[in-house]
């Protein structure tokens, strides 16, 4: 990698993306926490420079390193001239709405260089009928998928309970457990365009990769999530843990992130563990994902940004990224809540 260079971490909800607009506490607190980590584990890189963007509304933050400048920003603008400035920009948004193949194709047109996904990869991420679809086509273990209208209803000719979500909702916003289709909550009525799937049993898991300017894909960490669920059916990402031994087949999971050109970066997997049924993919997050918390608090700072940054300029292979990357089998574990905040088992 050459030196020094200079990276923009912006993050949509607290750097700026907002200004103007309500700025939700929960997407605050989860969007702070992950700046905060990726802020810190870039600059711990040596010769590298951070900048990072800070909406106007949010308190300054203290206990910076020496070799990272945080903007405010007021207009939701400040981010596009250190974008073209800047060697590369660390894109972290929700897919919703377009909002994180937007930011990609303005980093694009600002003439910058992203550390993320193509807009055309996030794109078919984002769009949960899409992407199933293309799971089906290469043969990726995926749940039967339907397109549907909510405000016209539910399918009615399921047999058991089914998971119905927002076609390209990031996260769990707005997922329930719906076990009478006739009966379906208020709030999803309200929906236009959502899929649904089968209820599946297994064991909720992420796993985080680096994709390299190659498309190959290197592990990073596995886990388990942590999901409730409120007496509505309504779905909750509660967090999750990462480190200690998998014993997870991640086959699938890794054919999932190959098999969609233009995945670049950190890239996040949601998936199903039964150990009758084996792994079932439920969907890629083509961005940095909560789990970057605990992946700073398990490898240390640099570790994660300089794979990153050496996977997107020239790749992984031949390097001694991948061996730093593992995390050994006796690391304790460590746990972190759905907004970032670190946790005690």
């Amino acid at each position: 990698m050459r030196g020094p260079i200079t990276v923009l971490v912006f993050e949509h909800v607290t750097g700026g993306g907002l200004a103007g607009k309500d700025l939700p506490a929960s997407w605050a607190a989860e969007g702070a926490a992950m700046r905060r980590a990726i802020v810190h584990d870039f600059a711990a890189v040596p010769d590298v420079r951070v900048v990072a963007t800070l909406d106007a509304r949010l308190p300054r933050e203290v206990g910076l390193r020496a070799n990272v400048r945080l903007v405010v920003d007021r207009e939701g603008r400040s981010w596009e001239s250190i974008a073209a400035e800047a060697d590369y920009t660390a894109p972290i948004a929700p897919e919703t709405d377009g909002i994180l193949a937007d930011l990609a194709r303005s980093i694009e047109r600002l003439g910058g260089r992203s550390l993320g996904s193509d807009p055309q990869a996030i794109e078919l991420t984002a769009d949960k009928a899409r992407l199933a679809a293309h799971f089906e086509a290469n043969g990726i273990p995926t749940p039967p998928t339907q397109l549907v209208d909510p405000s016209q209803g539910l399918p009615t000719d399921r047999d058991g309970p089914m998971i119905v979500k927002p076609v390209d909702g990031a996260g769990s916003l707005d997922t329930f457990i719906i076990r009478d289709p006739a009966r379906p909550p208020a709030r999803l009525r309200d929906l236009r365009k959502a899929i649904v799937q089968p209820y599946l049993s297994g064991v909720p898991g992420g796993a985080s990769y680096l994709v390299d300017r190659d498309g190959r894909a290197w592990l990073v960490a596995v886990g388990r999530q942590r999901i409730g669920v409120d007496p509505e059916g309504r779905v909750h990402y509660r967090g999750g843990t990462i480190g200690g031994p998998a014993g997870v087949d991640l086959t699938a999971v890794e054919r999932a992130v190959t098999s969609v050109p233009g995945l670049r970066g950190f890239v996040g997997v949601d998936f199903l563990d039964d150990p009758r049924a084996g792994v079932t993919v439920l969907e890629i997050n083509p961005r940095p994902t909560t789990s970057y918390v605990g992946l700073l608090r398990l490898l240390g700072p640099g570790t994660v940004a300089g794979a990153w940054l050496a996977a997107v300029e020239g790749g992984l292979e031949g390097t001694g990224w991948p061996d730093r990357l593992r995390i050994p089998d006796d690391a304790p574990p460590v746990s972190f809540d759905a907004e970032g905040g670190m946790l005690l088992d």
